[in-house]
């Protein structure tokens, strides 16, 4: 009688390079986590410094021109001067749904403009 010599082993060289190279990987998706987190962190704060940065060049033109905040007429006046931009109080908040219903105090006053308007195409 024959016994069996061959042993079927539980980590044999397949197994055993499957369970390096996963845990080879763990740390690398880890690292990499890490280091979008710390890019994301590094791009909102060069935003924010930017924004900020354009705030104060803002600040610094508009100190310099006190006439944007002089007021010359109130501020329910209507201009209908194809230079200016009207403002009209609102009763209630415009909801952007598609429907006419929030403007309808407005809609008579309502222009169309044609293709000679267009800047860009």
């Amino acid at each position: 009688m024959k016994k069996n010599t061959s042993r079927k082993h539980l980590f044999g060289l397949r197994n055993t390079l499957i369970i390096i190279g996963v845990l080879g990987l763990i740390p690398a998706l880890v690292a990499s986590y890490f280091y979008v987190q710390k890019i994301q962190v590094f791009l909102s704060r060069i935003q924010n410094n930017a924004l900020m940065d354009s705030a104060s060049a803002f600040a610094a033109v508009l100190k310099d021109q006190p006439a944007f905040f002089a007021s010359t007429s109130s501020p329910t006046h209507y201009s209908w001067d194809e230079k200016n931009l009207s403002i009209h109080p609102l009763k209630k908040p415009i909801k952007l749904d598609g429907m006419t219903d929030d403007w309808s105090p407005f809609i008579h006053k309502a222009r169309y403009y044609a293709q000679k308007n267009v800047l860009f195409n």
